[in-house]
């Protein structure tokens, strides 16, 4: 009888452990996704802004092509609003830069935010694992004295208990580290306009920019060399696969058969996912739209 009391006793420790350790893993998964969800409405403000910052980008690029072809046939008010726009989209792509050195910032300072709560909570689970283990430690002793004859079963059972905790904390790990990594991936794509298919199915990554380096850039550009061809037959079939070359000032964008479909000289360039943006000597620039944009008429 007096063992039975005893064995009842470290029983009811045993459970009072249990649920202390259940409360514990159910407020750290609260808080957990309290916190999940604060980060992906903090992502969402950000995609907002980014979006907000391009439309008005694509606005003053809009009015600076139709101001170009206002004066278009005054050769000296020409240059004139040529220096005037040029130092308009130097400023424009200071005012970019700035806002994606800001992004980026807000970006480190959310996935730090992020790394130190989740810490914590980790810091906070071993800390009730630890306590819960040492009471089954001290528990599965005392029934090993209670019950030498029945040693082995008592071994198997706390081995299981200790396992089934350490696999809901991986997965939490596992879980907290994947949405902010997926934060940073949506807010780094929707900034650099990664998100559409004209970017995806382009030679040339946007925001590549065109200078003394020569290069040659096949669709897809994200793809890998020999992939390519059969990555983009696969996403882009309603397209035309091109590829764009641009050596010693000159521009070429050819198809698949080596027809040229872009010809164009310039000092230098600026490719982004609609359009290719183009400055000569003399820093007048063109704006073209981007031929990769344009679907098959099969497919129309």
């Amino acid at each position: 009888a007096a063992n039975k009391k005893k064995l009842d006793e470290h029983n009811n420790d045993l459970n009072e452990a249990q649920q202390k350790y259940r409360k514990a893993v159910a407020e750290a998964d609260a808080r957990i996704a309290q916190m999940n969800e604060k980060h992906t409405a903090e992502a969402a403000d950000l995609r907002r802004q980014a979006r907000d910052a391009t439309i008005e980008l694509e606005r003053l690029r809009t009015h600076l092509m139709d101001t170009k072809k206002a004066v278009k046939n005054s050769d000296t008010t020409a240059t004139k609003a040529a220096s005037i726009h040029e130092k308009r989209v130097n400023e424009l792509q200071k005012k970019e830069k700035k806002i994606s050195e800001e992004y980026e910032d807000r970006i480190s300072m959310l996935i730090k935010k992020h790394t130190e709560q989740t810490d914590e909570m980790r810091k906070k689970i071993f800390e009730t694992n630890l306590e819960c283990d040492n009471l089954k430690s001290k528990l599965t002793s005392m029934q090993m004295k209670d019950s030498p004859g029945d040693v082995q079963g008592i071994k198997q059972r706390a081995l299981a208990s200790l396992y089934e905790p350490a696999k809901k904390a991986s997965w939490l790990n596992f879980v907290s580290i994947s949405l902010a990594l997926l934060m940073v991936a949506i807010a780094i794509g929707a900034q650099m306009e990664l998100w559409s298919m004209d970017a995806v199915c382009s030679p040339a990554m946007p925001g590549t920019k065109l200078n003394s380096k020569d290069v040659t850039l096949s669709a897809p550009w994200w793809a890998p060399g020999d992939f390519k061809a059969d990555v983009f037959g696969y996403v882009c079939s309603n397209r035309q696969r091109l590829t764009l070359y641009w050596t010693s000032g000159l521009l070429l964008i050819k198809d698949t058969n080596s027809k040229i479909v872009v010809e164009k000289r310039a000092n230098s360039g600026l490719v982004k996912a609609n359009y290719i943006h183009s400055m000569n000597r003399k820093g007048k620039i063109e704006s073209i739209r981007a031929p990769w944009t344009e679907l098959l008429s099969s497919s129309k």
